[in-house]
């Protein structure tokens, strides 16, 4: 199975990094799914040679702008193909995503016939023969989450936007492979102390790799605003020894 990172930014993309998305692709019983969906998906699903009209399952973490707006385009995408799609989210985030395809006439015939999963419903909100998907709440907004996918007795967590919580922290063991919001360095926090209420800082992050000690840590969601900020987060967490800093299209690839 790999994890490819579609994007790695945060609400702000730059030049070289969209809006955070993952594609959770699992060979084995050919499963596409999609976690969280910003724009241009049907061009990045071309780039990578996958076939975006076989793309049926989309996790939406919460409902902000950069995670869901590329909805629209893609259910528009797939007019008259006869597909079903699903789409799991948080009872909060499901309802304002029926009422913005409704808005576009998403819903009627010539589009996918979607359903709806709230991801709290049942223990694991996905599952098959190898892989397993459920959903902790994270510290947010309303209805936001991470998600906990295990694969062959392997642990990836998704932590999504979040401040620092402990839903996530107590889910972690040195077989973990943990993508975490990492939004900014220490300093640019300090500057604009109210990203502590959302989001998660580099120094945190450190500081959560050397309590739980996880296989890998995958910093994302960067908010580069400004020259240099990258050098000061991976500064930040520059004393932790399994780093892996994914570009917009990398790989994480889990046997």
């Amino acid at each position: 199975m790999k994890i490819i990172f579609l994007g790695t930014a945060s609400s702000i993309s730059t030049k070289e990094r969209d809006n955070t998305s993952l594609l959770i692709c699992e060979p084995k019983n050919r499963e596409l799914i999609l976690i969280d969906c910003p724009g241009s998906l049907v061009s990045k699903l071309k780039r990578l040679n996958l076939n975006y009209t076989k793309l049926n399952k989309i996790v939406i973490t919460h409902h902000h702008p950069d995670h869901i707006y590329g909805l629209v385009s893609l259910i528009h995408s797939q007019y008259k193909l006869n597909k079903k799609l699903t789409i799991f989210s948080s009872n909060f985030s499901i309802r304002i995503i029926k009422k913005l395809l409704g808005l576009f006439n998403l819903t009627s015939k010539n589009y996918p016939r979607t359903s709806f999963i709230d991801v709290f419903s049942r223990k694991y909100f996905f599952k098959n023969l190898d892989l397993k998907i459920s959903a902790f709440k994270n510290k947010h907004c309303p209805g936001s989450f991470g998600i906990n996918i295990i694969y062959k007795n392997k642990n990836i967590i998704y932590s999504s936007d979040t401040a620092l919580t402990k839903n996530v922290e107590k889910l972690i063991d040195k077989n973990t492979y943990l993508i975490h919001d990492c939004t900014a360095s220490s300093r640019f926090f300090k500057k604009y102390p109210l990203l502590y209420n959302l989001h998660t800082e580099a120094k945190q992050l450190k500081e959560l790799a050397f309590r739980t000690k996880p296989k890998l840590l995958i910093p994302i969601h960067f908010l580069l605003l400004r020259k240099g900020e990258f050098k000061n987060i991976k500064e930040d967490l520059k004393e932790v020894k399994n780093v892996f800093f994914p570009e917009d299209f990398s790989s994480l690839y889990i046997r």
